[in-house]
């Protein structure tokens, strides 16, 4: 059990609280009023099932981190807190909070919500954010007013991660069963599920039966590592092609990209530009992107109580961390 934090002069002053919540991971952020970050965490998820002990974990250590036992507001982002998820979301958001010890009833709003509000300098605009899912929102005075996609990876999600990556899948299987063109996707494919060598197409089907959304996404990387691939050039093209269509049906003013698979920059060394991005950008102009959505969380939790945390401050003191944790 997390030892109950004591409380001192810091935990205080006022704070306030954001969290992340994506498809494989929770971040979450304390600050002051000044902007200053008191403490910052980031949790991997296991599986959708261990959602609020993912929360808790990364609360509780957010929480020990920065010595704080009461924050004025909080606001959580949360992939799936639509309307057709919400009220799970919430559940678990809440008993995570009530698990650690937090007061505040925390204000539960949508992944593209606080990665807008990150990034953007204006309060009308629009963003895309692809990760393992995909979907665009409008927004009008900081509040989305519309959307497209997001309806998952049976329905929707045109160009994601999920979407790529089964590309792939299926690239290496037409490969590997000599019913299609060589590609060096399938040689990328087989090494990340462990499989041998000159392999048939019966082991790769054994292999992927019960892979989950997530982990079908993860072979979206190596698509975009496939240089002078025709067929990942050709996947890729696509899904920048689907993904420019969703974000130009909500309004494409004042584009946000957001979410893992639209990074600036891909590969393990973050020094490959993403080619992706790239042909996307060919068509909407150059892009700002979201690299911290937790900021946006916090910078709303702030909001609240009518404090205006400098957003930039915050993210370049997080993209700080990131290059030190990075060497």
């Amino acid at each position: 059990m997390r030892p109950v934090p004591v409380m001192t002069r810091k935990s205080r002053i006022m704070c306030f609280l954001g969290v992340d919540i994506g498809g494989t991971s929770v971040r979450s952020l304390v600050t002051d009023a000044s902007g200053k970050i008191l403490g910052y965490q980031r949790i991997a998820r296991v599986s959708c099932e261990s959602l609020w002990q993912a929360i808790n974990d990364c609360l509780g250590a957010v929480l020990a981190q920065s010595s704080v036992v009461h924050v004025e507001a909080a606001v959580v982002g949360a992939a799936g807190a639509g309307p057709t998820g919400n009220h799970d979301v919430c559940q678990s958001v809440e008993k995570a909070f009530r698990a650690v010890g937090l007061d505040v009833t925390p204000q539960v709003v949508t992944d593209i919500e606080i990665a807008y509000w990150s990034a953007a300098v204006l309060g009308d605009g629009s963003i895309l954010v692809a990760g393992t899912g995909a979907i665009a929102g409008r927004f009008s005075e900081w509040r989305c007013v519309d959307r497209r996609d997001g309806a998952g990876w049976l329905l929707g999600d045109h160009g994601s991660g999920y979407w790529i990556g089964r590309k792939a899948l299926r690239a290496a299987a037409a490969d590997l069963d000599r019913r299609g063109p060589s590609t060096t996707i399938t040689r990328g494919v087989v090494e990340a599920l462990g499989l041998p060598r000159g392999c048939t197409v019966q082991g790769l089907i054994g292999k992927t039966k019960e892979l989950r959304p997530a982990d079908v996404a993860s072979f979206a990387q190596i698509v975009l590592s496939a240089q002078d691939d025709k067929i990942a050039s050709i996947i890729l093209a696509d899904a920048a092609s689907e993904l420019v269509t969703t974000v130009k049906s909500v309004g494409a003013e004042h584009v946000i990209l957001a979410g893992g698979l639209l990074a600036p920059n891909t590969s393990h060394n973050h020094q490959r530009p993403n080619t992706l991005r790239a042909m996307m950008e060919d068509s909407l102009g150059e892009c700002p992107y979201a690299s911290h959505p937790v900021v946006g969380a916090c910078w709303a939790a702030g909001r609240l109580r009518g404090v205006e945390l400098h957003k930039v401050d915050l993210m370049n003191a997080l993209e700080v961390r990131s290059d030190s944790r990075r060497r």
